[in-house]
């Protein structure tokens, strides 16, 4: 199961070597969606307090 781990990884990793345009979105992904999530979380738990009055 390792092996196949970082052969992925290897996989992925070279796709920035051979096509440097796909670094640029890959780097905003990165970096954006962990806040993305958090606001998702925040939304739909607001959302939810109205319909159920209780806050999780």
């Amino acid at each position: 199961m390792r092996e196949l781990n970082e052969n992925w990884f290897r996989t992925v990793n070279d796709l920035g070597f051979d096509y440097p345009f796909l670094n640029t979105p890959f780097i905003w992904i990165a970096e954006y969606t962990v806040i993305f999530l958090a606001l998702m979380v925040l939304f739909f738990g607001l959302n939810e307090q109205k319909h159920i009055g209780i806050w999780f």
